[in-house]
C-alpha cells in the first residue's frame, strides 16, 4: 500500500489541527472572561442594591423605621458600600455616591434628592439599561407616588 502526501496536503492538515486548538484555547478564554463578567455584575448588582436600600431605609427612618443594630448599623452598611464601590463601581458612580453623602451631612434635603437622583441615574446605566428613558420627574414620582407631588416639587426644587 503506497500513501502519497503532498507537501500542501501535509500543510493543509496541520493549519486545521493547528486552527482547532486556537479556537478551542480562544472559546475557553472567552468563557472564562464571561465568567469573571458575570461575577463582577452579580457583585455590581449586591452593591447598588445596598445603596438603594441604603437610602429607602433613611426615608422609611423618618416614617418611625428602625434602622438595624450591630452590623447591620447605618454607619457599618455605608463603610460596606464605601469599599464594595471602590472595587466594583465606575468612576462616575463613585463620585456621584461621594456627592450624596456630602449631601446627607448637609441641611439641605433637596441636595440630597437632587445627588440621589443622579446617582439613581447612573447606576440603572451601569446595569445596562444604557438608553434609560426614567427621567428625575420619574423617580420623584415614584418616591412620592404622586406624579402631582412630584411634578410640584421639581418645579418648587429644581426650577422646572
Amino acid at each position: 500500500m503506497n500513501i502519497d502526501f503532498s507537501f500542501s496536503e501535509l500543510l493543509v492538515c496541520i493549519l486545521m489541527i493547528l486552527s482547532g486548538g486556537l479556537g478551542y484555547i480562544v472559546k475557553r478564554q472567552h468563557d472564562k472572561i464571561q465568567s469573571i463578567q458575570n461575577q463582577i455584575s452579580e457583585k455590581k448588582y449586591n452593591v447598588y442594591n445596598e445603596v438603594f436600600s441604603i437610602f429607602f431605609d433613611l426615608m422609611r427612618q423618618g416614617k418611625g423605621y428602625k434602622i438595624g443594630k450591630g452590623k447591620d448599623n447605618l454607619p457599618d452598611r455605608v463603610i460596606q458600600v464605601k469599599k464594595d464601590l471602590l472595587i466594583y463601581g465606575t468612576d462616575e458612580i463613585i463620585k456621584q455616591f461621594s456627592k450624596w453623602l456630602n449631601a446627607c451631612n448637609g441641611n439641605s434635603q433637596n441636595d440630597n434628592l437632587k445627588h440621589y437622583i443622579a446617582l439613581f441615574t447612573l447606576i440603572r446605566k451601569d446595569m445596562g439599561y444604557n438608553r434609560t428613558k426614567i427621567n428625575r420627574l420619574d423617580v420623584l414620582e415614584l418616591i412620592m407616588g404622586s406624579k402631582e407631588e412630584a411634578k410640584k416639587f421639581e418645579r418648587d426644587y429644581f426650577g422646572v
